[in-house]
């Protein structure tokens, strides 16, 4: 599976307005999507010793994924979240 936006069929459109999750509301609520991804960025965050590759301290997954500078990466880690509950069946 290339991308959560592939898998769910979702266009690109709906993939960048976040529009996605309000589609899953039915089978898996946007705050548990929400969740696993900020859980997903924490431990990454841990992987890493809390330093991103140039040494600068990672902002916490609040300050992550509120911060509009790093809107993309924040819709890659939603992303990555899709993935994982789609790998792990929990939407069947």
């Amino acid at each position: 599976m290339s991308s959560a936006r592939a898998f769910f069929g979702f266009s690109q459109e709906e993939y960048d307005s976040g529009e996605y999750a309000k589609e899953m509301e039915g089978e898996m609520k946007e705050t548990e999507i929400e969740k696993l991804a900020h859980k997903l960025y924490e431990v990454y965050c841990d992987a890493v010793g809390g330093l991103a590759f140039n040494g600068d301290k990672l902002p916490s997954a609040a300050e992550f994924f509120a911060d509009e500078s790093k809107r993309k990466q924040a819709m890659a880690w939603r992303a990555v979240a899709l993935n994982a509950i789609g790998e792990l069946g929990l939407l069947s």
